[in-house]
């Protein structure tokens, strides 16, 4: 990966990004997770800055449109 390619991707990593909802059954609240990798955030998403995961920056005060 080209020098410019990686310092790109680190700068969208860095970029906080609203949670992911994930849905477990219908009729409950959704799961927040990891809006890159879709891992689910088990700390509560106040303490979350980043996906324990794959590093990238969480906007944990807003949820993802769909």
């Amino acid at each position: 990966m080209a020098d410019k390619e990686y310092i790109e991707e680190l700068i969208k990593r860095d970029t906080a990004m609203p949670l992911h909802k994930l849905w477990l059954s219908p009729g409950h609240d959704p799961i927040p997770g990891c809006p890159s990798c879709k891992q689910v955030l088990l700390l509560s998403t106040d303490l979350v800055e980043f996906c324990p995961r794959c590093g990238q920056r969480i906007d944990n005060q807003n949820w993802e449109i769909k």
